[in-house]
Order: structure tokens, then C-alpha cells, then sequence
């Protein structure tokens, strides 16, 4: 909940021409716990978030999607650069991993309804229960769908399905490895 505080006290949302900048240093690794304890950038904008060199862990409870990794909605214009999310999952890449049930909402990423202009360049997303990265409108219509969005030079793996663009429109995934799903790639 202190990432989070500060990430929308603190640094909140720039503007067109003032983005607003949160870096986590190289080397930190930082433990994501708790019922809805994932990095929440909801309602935020004008944001790069860079995260270069560390280490998010998702040990988080599987209550809510805002227990994944990140987790957007009504967001717009955000950077996200670098960095690892690791699920904790010691059984990804085996034959007989399987499903987990129970760990569903343990996502390495949720993109949520009315989003725009999202980037991730460079981010892994390893070891993971749930998806990867799932984008849907989470019940709301055709106007709400994620658009714009760009996944480039990214690595995804595990998870019942690396990259699961439920309801989206004009999303690019570019040089992104995708490995090691449970269902889809």
C-alpha cells in the first residue's frame, strides 16, 4: 500500500506536456502482498514509470485483478520501461505444471476499461499463475475497449495465457517473447 500511496500522492498524473516520472532504482526488489496489493495506476496519466533493473514480486492473495502485477484502468499516456515482475510460480516450463486453481487473478499485468495509449518496452513478466498480460473491458461496451496499445521487446512466461486481448482494439505486440503458457500462448 506504500507503493501505491506514493505512486498516486506523490507522483500522480503529469500533463500533455509535463510528464511525471517514478523510477524505482536498479537493484531494489520490492514485494507485492495483500488482497488488492498490486501496483494500482488506475485513473493516472502522463506517466513513465521506469523500472529498469528491479524485481516486483507478486505474492499477492488472489481476491481481486487488482492483485496483478499492474493493474489499469481509466488510464491513459503511460510509460511503463524495464524491470521484472516475477509470479513466484516454481513450477513454470515443466511438463506437467498444469493449472493452479486459485491463483486466477495473479496476473503479471490487467488492463481494464478506457484506457488509452499504454507502452510497455523491455518488461518481463516471469513465473506467472495467472495471464500475463489481460486486457477486456470487464463487462463494459465497445466505447470502453483498451485501444492503443504497444507491448515491444517484452518477455512473457507462463501463465494460462501469456498475452489475452479479450476486448481491445489496435494493439501491437512487437519483439515480445511469449513462453510457457498453460493454455494459449
Amino acid at each position: 500500500s506504500a507503493l501505491n500511496t506514493w505512486l498516486a500522492s506523490t507522483v500522480g498524473s503529469g500533463t500533455s506536456g509535463a510528464w511525471k516520472k517514478a523510477v524505482i532504482p536498479t537493484g531494489w526488489t520490492i514485494r507485492l502482498t495483500g488482497d488488492e496489493g498490486g501496483m494500482y495506476l488506475a485513473g493516472l496519466s502522463y506517466i513513465e514509470l521506469d523500472l529498469t533493473g528491479a524485481t516486483i514480486q507478486i505474492a499477492t492473495n488472489d481476491i481481486s485483478n487488482a492483485a496483478s502485477g499492474l493493474f489499469f484502468q481509466d488510464t491513459h499516456h503511460v510509460r511503463v520501461v524495464g524491470g521484472t515482475f516475477d509470479g513466484l510460480r516454481t513450477t513454470t516450463g515443466q511438463a506437467t505444471a498444469g493449472h493452479e486453481a486459485g491463483n486466477e487473478k495473479r496476473n503479471g499485468c490487467v488492463i481494464r476499461h478506457n484506457c488509452q495509449f499504454l507502452m510497455f518496452d523491455g518488461v518481463t513478466w516471469d513465473n506467472l499463475y495467472a495471464h500475463g498480460l489481460l486486457i477486456n473491458t470487464d463487462g463494459g461496451g465497445l466505447a470502453e475497449y483498451p485501444t492503443d496499445l504497444w507491448i515491444k521487446d517484452c518477455t512473457v512466461r507462463g501463465g494460462l495465457m501469456n498475452i489475452a486481448p479479450v476486448s481491445a482494439a489496435r494493439v501491437l505486440v512487437a519483439g515480445t517473447a511469449a513462453n510457457d503458457a498453460q493454455a494459449i500462448p
